[in-house]
């Protein structure tokens, strides 16, 4: 073996091998975790990346045709790790992935092809990528091209194999990977004291319980498996699972931990859907939804 700290890897793909980044999310908030809890969504934490990795990382040559190969250097020492989940958890209420890299920096598909450099992907029940050869666009292979190293999965229940690999630029597989197998339980989210087409009155109160799992309501900034806290969406679709929760007019987060939730809402109908993030608001699949009707008082 050579001295030299680095290794170099011939990576050939054709033009036929463009892959296109799937959807990540990443988070970075300095939430305080002191959400007011008033239902008018003033706990900001809401990190600035839009999580939705939408390069395809494909770089062209001035005639656009693609590279047809690129040398890539990296850190013999280079090593890729799942801070969450770990090897044999059981977990629920979405899959928390929490990554991490060693002697090699995670930077954006945007950012082309670079020594030492590369972004998360995440293969579900499939076998680690040969390294060199691209890291397919389909079911079960999750590229995070935009940089991310957080984010949810929602997998069915029963027992996955969790693969960590990274790929550089283009998507091509470098050989630095983690494995983990984790067991998903089912766990749902529902209202209590509130049901779907009551008529109520201003301010609207109610709770809201997680059943069927060991899933603990905790306040904003606390990442942990098998932990969140509420949020409550008026007239808003369900956020993508893996999305960060907005920040804005609709969306109340409930930082501070709080499972009883009171709205001050206008005569008038709406949708309501509760929906659990993590401490980072990472959006997961605890979602339950009612309609109401807020009666006129005068």
């Amino acid at each position: 073996m050579k001295s030299d700290p680095t290794r170099r890897t011939v990576l050939a793909v054709s033009g036929a091998a463009a892959l296109t980044s799937l959807a990540g999310c990443t988070a970075g908030d300095d939430d305080d975790g002191n959400g007011t809890d008033d239902g008018n969504g003033t706990d900001d934490g809401n990190g600035t990346d839009d999580g939705n990795g939408t390069d395809d990382g494909n770089d062209t040559d001035e005639n656009g045709a693609e590279d047809e190969s690129a040398f890539i250097d990296y850190d013999e020492d280079a090593s890729v790790s799942f801070i969450e989940p770990t090897d044999g958890d059981t977990v629920s209420g979405g899959v928390y992935l929490s990554m991490v890299a060693e002697n090699l920096e995670i930077e954006a598909v945007e950012e082309g092809v670079n020594d030492g450099a590369g972004h998360f992907h995440v293969l579900v029940d499939h076998e680690p990528v040969a390294e060199g050869d691209p890291i397919p666009s389909e079911d079960g292979y999750n590229h995070f091209g935009d940089g991310s190293i957080e984010t949810v999965l929602d997998l069915e229940p029963g027992e996955h194999d969790l693969v960590l690999q990274v790929g550089d630029g283009q998507h091509r597989a470098l050989p630095m990977t983690d494995e983990v197998t984790v067991d998903v339980e089912t766990a749902t989210l529902e209202f209590v004291g509130i049901e779907d087409g009551e008529t109520v009155s201003s301010p609207v109160s109610f709770d809201l319980e997680v059943d069927g799992a060991d899933f603990e309501i905790e306040r904003a900034n606390q990442t942990h498996q098998n932990a969140g806290h509420h949020h409550v969406l008026v007239d808003h679709e369900p956020v993508d699972v893996g999305d960060l929760i907005p920040n804005e007019d609709g969306y109340n987060h409930f930082g501070g931990g709080s499972s009883s939730v009171e709205l001050d809402l206008e005569p008038g109908d709406y949708d309501l859907v509760a929906q659990v993030g993590t401490g980072t608001h990472i959006a997961t699949p605890l979602i339950a939804e009612v309609s109401i009707t807020v009666e006129d008082q005068e």
